[in-house]
């Protein structure tokens, strides 16, 4: 199987935010909030935006709440579904009052301003109930985990979780761009603070989790299911 599944945060695909990511990363005609031109046309050249978008254009805009994994041996898809829709049910919406840009480990997220006891609650709830249904890690994917280097921490929520940034090293974050330089964040800030922040100034609700889905090493991933929390 090569299918990988993650479960996620993204807003809704109606919400300015949403529809300002997918012009920005997506390309999506039509999607863009500001009209017929987006603001940033002649600040940024295109092929160095696309580049620089590449990485959050294969998984989206969102922030991850469990990481991909394989489906473990004897579990079905629809299975999946079903838990991570009986997990979303059991458990209240979260408002995120104050979005805000940040650089974390050299590329351009937003994130919160502060920790959110709730939101880190979800996402640790995300990798605790649903691990059963993910595969164990091979030596190959450790490896390529290990390559970065991890604290003795890390290593030990990699080798448990699968993953190293879980639970106390989870950091909510939505992803805008890939690792850039000093120079390049910088310049990034420029053109992208005022283009977002009127869309960050009111309180954003966490209302539903997203199944999403890989198909394949390096292709897009794709919403499967979102499921409303109802807690």
């Amino acid at each position: 199987m090569t299918q990988r599944y993650a479960v996620y945060f993204t807003p809704d695909r109606s919400s300015e935010l949403a529809r300002f990511a997918n012009a920005w990363i997506n390309d999506e005609p039509g999607a863009t909030v500001f009209g017929d031109e987006v603001p940033w046309s002649g600040l940024i050249d295109p092929d160095y935006r696309r580049s620089i978008t590449s990485a959050p254009r294969t998984y989206g805009f969102h922030a991850t709440l469990k990481p991909p994994f394989f489906l473990a041996s004897g579990k079905e898809l629809a299975e999946l579904e079903t838990a991570v829709a009986e997990f979303a049910a059991a458990r209240p919406r979260i408002l995120l009052p104050n979005l805000q840009f940040e650089v974390l480990g050299n590329f351009l997220a937003l994130g919160l301003s502060e920790p959110l006891e709730e939101v880190d609650a979800l996402a640790a709830d995300a990798v605790r109930s649903l691990d059963e249904f993910r595969r164990p890690a091979s030596d190959e994917e450790l490896a390529l985990r290990r390559g970065v280097g991890l604290t003795e921490r890390q290593e030990a929520l990699l080798v448990k979780w699968g993953y190293p940034y879980v639970m106390e090293e989870f950091r909510f974050h939505m992803t805008l761009s890939t690792r850039l330089d000093e120079t390049g964040q910088s310049r990034l800030l420029s053109i992208l603070r005022p283009i977002v922040s009127p869309l960050i100034e009111n309180p954003i609700t966490i209302e539903a989790v997203s199944l999403v889905e890989q198909p394949e090493s390096g292709a897009r991933f794709i919403e499967r299911g979102r499921f409303p929390l109802l807690g």
